[in-house]
């Protein structure tokens, strides 16, 4: 994987798209400790790092937290780590994780948003791998990329709640931006830079979608916890207009 063209179409475009990156073995073990961590923990995990919808749990910040090891090491693979270092060119360490199920029928959305605005780095560099445990695309709310968008820089988000912030979409279309939807298969690996505006529809199909979402940084520039706590109560005080405290 450590090909000069993969780098540069990476950098070029914001996004890279593995297919079967990884074992079908190892999708369906990961889905089955999945499915042990959640009933063994969930109650544990705090109200503010998970989100329920009909009752069933639909989201899960913080998972290398809240999760056992034994679970978050089963990405602790070095093949991601070698890619994941190579496309940022440099060391990287794990900023956070995140279990994204989407219900059947019910499954919830993602507004147009840029990762960079969650992860409170000087640089803004960095990415997130995205591995669907389930097949993702156009019918059951895969996620969305605006290809090159990335180059852009850092964009004016506006603030919806303590931990969902968007774009306007309508400013990137102008510029004749287009949206791409991959169509992921259990086992592949999406790649995608922390300034790519990106989101997902709801999932009204009559299947579930399950996928991880793992952030990386450099290890030159990790991000300021601290800071990005306040970086989220601030943005709610300021007209629902994001804005970044040096």
């Amino acid at each position: 994987m450590k090909d000069s063209r993969i780098l540069s179409d990476f950098k070029e475009n914001g996004y890279l798209h593995v297919k079967g990156f990884y074992s079908l073995d190892l999708i369906s073990k990961i889905k089955n400790s999945l499915v042990q961590e959640v009933k063994k923990n969930l109650r544990n995990i705090p109200g503010a790092d998970k989100k329920f919808s009909g009752g069933k749990v639909e989201f899960i910040a913080q998972a290398q937290k809240h999760l056992s090891s034994d679970f978050n090491n089963l990405f602790n693979i070095d093949s991601l780590n070698d890619l994941v270092d190579f496309l940022l060119e440099e060391s990287a360490s794990l900023f956070t994780s995140e279990v994204l199920f989407k219900r059947a029928e019910t499954g919830f959305g993602y507004r147009p948003h840029q990762d960079a605005v969650y992860f409170c780095s000087k640089e803004n560099r960095g990415l997130n791998t995205w591995t669907p445990l389930e097949a993702s695309g156009l019918g059951n709310g895969g996620i969305w990329y605006i290809p090159g968008s990335h180059l852009l820089g850092e964009l004016p988000h506006k603030a919806h709640n303590f931990n969902d912030f968007s774009c306007d979409l309508k400013s990137l279309t102008m510029k004749g931006l287009e949206k791409l939807l991959p169509e992921a298969a259990a086992g592949d690996l999406l790649i995608h830079d922390c300034l790519m505006v990106h989101g997902s529809a709801p999932n009204k199909s009559q299947n579930r979608r399950i996928a991880i979402s793992r952030f990386y940084l450099p290890k030159s520039n990790l991000a300021d916890s601290g800071k990005l706590v306040l970086n989220k109560k601030r943005s709610l005080l300021v007209n629902g207009d994001f804005k970044k405290v040096e």
